[in-house]
């Protein structure tokens, strides 16, 4: 087996593999625009056997953390040490790592072993926005990926316009700027299709419920948002009925590498 850095020319094999782990949709493995993205923003590699590949794992930097955006491994090559292998292809001696990690039974061991902590449940929250209650004094605007990224920029310090020109060239995607009284307080992106349609990515500049709330409001019918447990927002969202579609698990090697009641994250891309 070798493990390697990714071209193009594995792509076909990569989608292989994510279409049998059930990855092969958009923001996967079997999304051209998706390793496109992660190959210009961070790092793709692959596990290849006799030629074919078995396993492939996607990581890039936000602000301090490495994070880990994808790993999966054949069935027929699970518990050879291609999982470790590729971990080690991904982030080398890098200090501060995290991961969303599925429920599969061997992720998280993997990932523990890694040297990294469960630190609290990432929800996938759906709903009707009509049920919300309002979030009063905050305007949202539509704004292009570069306004967006910079208010971001301003709260947080990370350049992540290239992740905001990615969420915005989602199907009915835009990326958003929420106000009060004219100054920004959260910057974000929604797009997506059918029943995957809502908040791709939002940073608010404080830890409470009303961005969220904000953005959900803007919106029209049913949303889905990715929302850690301890975001302020979900006792809103949960008591309006919504329900919990799915559930990641946040591991991180530092607590503080995200603020649980200001992000709400994009699974692969935080």
């Amino acid at each position: 087996m070798e493990v390697r850095p990714a071209t193009e020319g594995d792509w076909d094999g990569i989608t292989a593999v994510a279409e049998l782990v059930g990855q092969g949709g958009e923001g996967g493995g079997g999304d051209r625009r998706y390793l496109r993205h992660v190959m210009g923003v961070g790092r793709l590699g692959v596990a290849v056997a006799s030629g074919d590949v078995v396993g492939y794992v996607a990581s890039r930097q936000v602000g301090a953390a490495d994070m880990l955006c994808d790993l999966f491994v054949h069935a027929d090559h699970r518990g050879r040490g291609v999982g470790r292998a590729l971990l080690a292809c991904a982030w080398g001696d890098a200090p501060h790592r995290q991961t969303f990690s599925s429920l599969d039974p061997s992720a998280l061991p993997l990932y523990v072993r890694s040297g990294m902590t469960p630190r609290w449940p990432l929800l996938y929250l759906s709903g009707d926005v009509g049920t919300l209650p309002r979030a009063e004094g905050l305007t949202v605007s539509g704004v292009e990926a570069a306004t967006a990224s910079s208010v971001e920029e301003q709260l947080t310090g990370v350049d992540r316009e290239a992740d905001y020109r990615y969420w915005s060239a989602r199907p009915s995607g835009t990326s958003l700027v929420v106000t009060r009284r004219g100054e920004p307080v959260a910057a974000g992106a929604v797009g997506g299709e059918g029943r995957g349609f809502g908040v791709s990515h939002l940073y608010a500049a404080t830890g409470d419920a009303e961005p969220l709330l904000a953005v959900l409001g803007w919106l029209s019918g049913r949303a889905v948002v990715t929302v850690p447990g301890p975001h302020p927002a979900v006792p809103a969202l949960i008591g309006a009925g919504w329900r919990n579609e799915y559930t990641d698990i946040y591991l991180a090697t530092d607590e503080a590498l995200i603020d649980a009641d200001r992000l709400c994250p994009h699974p692969g891309l935080a």
